[in-house]
């Protein structure tokens, strides 16, 4: 009886763990300078229908640009991204 609680604690911080970080995002998005590339046009939906292909675009640019994001900071980018531009449910 006892070990169902801690069982039940570990998959709650599993789940928290895996969430990703909107203000860790901001502040990356902020470092890389991603608005000097995408300030005349700042992120548009029909170029990136969903929140995958946000995800793809995101690490793309992470690639070309040689930020040495991690998967992980990177989805914390696509998720800041999708919170203040793009919406979709992710």
């Amino acid at each position: 009886m006892k070990y169902r609680g801690w069982i039940l604690l570990s998959f709650m911080l599993i789940g928290f763990s895996a969430q990703a970080d909107v203000a860790a995002g901001k502040q990356l998005h902020a470092q890389a300078k991603c608005l000097s590339c995408h300030a005349a046009q700042p992120y548009d939906r029909e170029k990136t229908p969903t929140f995958d292909a946000l995800v793809k675009r995101v690490a793309g640019c992470s690639q070309n640009f040689n930020t040495g994001w991690f998967d992980d900071e990177i989805r914390d980018v696509a998720e800041y991204l999708n919170r203040e531009y793009y919406r979709f449910e992710s």
